[in-house]
């Protein structure tokens, strides 16, 4: 048998792993004023209204692949 299909396999369950990963980070909330979603990665300008609704100056898209919502403080 060859080691190739053992290899193939490695290789995926650890991409799949890596991906559940960076999935599950963009879901977490912190107290520091980052938060998933409010429109990253697309619409900045959504994550900046959003911060500036719960009383902060401002916001933008931060973190891996811009996902976060990162408020800034006052």
């Amino acid at each position: 048998m060859s080691k190739e299909p053992k290899k193939m396999k490695l290789y995926l369950n650890l991409l799949l792993i890596v991906g559940m990963l960076m999935v599950m980070s963009t879901f977490t909330e912190n107290s520091g004023g980052a938060y998933a979603g409010f429109g990253c990665p697309f619409d900045q300008y959504r994550c900046h209204q959003h911060c500036q609704t719960i009383g902060r100056r401002g916001g933008y898209c931060g973190n891996s692949f811009k996902t976060t919502c990162i408020c800034y403080r006052n």
